[in-house]
């Protein structure tokens, strides 16, 4: 089983993701609930975390600096940072930390569920290709080094920035000549070129389709052969980023249309073939406003206007504007306007 450890100031936070999560299904277990960064941080320090889900404005140690914590004390950890706030800053955070997934409130149960498979595969993929460069690197100052190297070309991929990368892997060909001669084993560099191909995932989120590779018979074959990669796949990436072309008013007519559907920044990224990232940043410049919020308003507002306006059961007005979980619906609204649906229903009739 794997462990997750759960991180939000919010205690009906965490019970929602408790109550989403198909926990069993994808053999995790959750082993700690804390409500703040310092506690987080605390708790890993003394047990084994497998997969971190936390929000991002906290008490003490927010989300942020928690994120930047964590990168550098426990690489291992997968995380999947949830939030109210549809805001850059902090999606680049999340980025740079190298979370898994970056989720907004309302949670979409498919959405956290896929975010929780995608972390077990990850886990699994670090697992297998640990087993195999431990093979490779016989001491631990070695391991040590090369993950050193491996970690600041994930930064450097992250950061689409190509001149970091191609000097990050001149040092590590010199590193692995040093290590391994200059008649290195065949296995042993195709192990490593799977694995440095890997970090490419990094752009997408996923793991990448890796081609036969050539037959490498050196670390200077080995690192020619992954600069080329990368250099595709940070190529390919830009010219992506240069096609988003978006009109945010066809987006805001789209909301204001089917906000009562179950959407997501991501789904409706997709709808208009862009990154979420990019929705995201051209939302909130062209609106004012974030994503999230917005949508928000809209459900509630909607919903306010129908309990004042009609005699419709409240579980029905709160399903006609897309929320089919009452308890949840109840505690956003009352978050929202102040107080509950019943609360407001009972004042018109006064």
């Amino acid at each position: 089983m794997y462990r997750v450890l759960l991180v939000d100031d919010e205690p009906w936070s965490i019970e929602v993701v408790k109550a989403l999560g198909k926990w069993e299904e994808l053999q995790l277990t959750i082993s700690g609930e804390v409500t703040d960064g310092d506690a987080a941080l605390d708790f890993l320090s003394q047990e084994h975390v497998d997969v971190v889900i936390t929000d991002m404005r906290m008490p003490g140690l927010d989300g942020a600096r928690l994120l930047e914590a964590m990168s550098s004390r426990f690489p291992h950890v997968k995380i999947i940072v949830v939030s109210g706030y549809d805001d850059f800053s902090y999606l680049r955070g999340a980025i740079r930390s190298k979370a898994v997934e970056y989720l907004l409130k309302p949670i979409d149960p498919a959405e956290l569920n896929r975010c929780l498979k995608l972390c077990i595969e990850q886990l699994q993929e670090d697992s297998l290709l640990a087993s195999h460069t431990l093979k490779v690197f016989t001491d631990a100052a070695s391991r040590e080094r090369y993950q050193g190297y491996r970690f600041r070309l994930s930064e450097a991929l992250l950061e689409l920035n190509a001149p970091l990368v191609l000097r990050t892997l001149d040092q590590l060909g010199i590193f692995l000549t040093e290590t391994l001669g200059e008649l290195p084993n065949r296995a042993a560099l195709a192990t490593l070129a799977k694995d440095l191909l890997f970090l490419s995932s990094v752009l997408t989120a996923q793991p990448a389709e890796q081609p036969a590779l050539p037959d490498l018979r050196s670390a200077s074959d080995l690192i020619a052969h992954v600069s080329s990669a990368y250099s595709e796949h940070m190529e390919a990436s830009r010219s992506q980023m240069g096609r988003e072309q978006l009109n945010i008013d066809d987006v805001v007519d789209y909301l204001d249309l089917h906000f009562a559907k179950d959407l997501s920044l991501e789904a409706v990224a997709r709808q208009f073939l862009v990154s979420k990232e990019h929705l995201s940043r051209a939302f909130k410049t062209h609106t004012g406003e974030n994503f999230t919020h917005y949508l928000l308003k809209k459900r509630m507002e909607k919903a306010k206007e129908l309990i004042l306006s009609t005699d419709f059961p409240i579980k029905e007005i709160g399903e006609s504007v897309g929320y089919n979980d009452m308890s949840y619906f109840h505690r956003v609204f009352k978050k929202y306007h102040g107080t509950t649906p019943g609360a407001l229903r009972d004042l018109r009739h006064q």
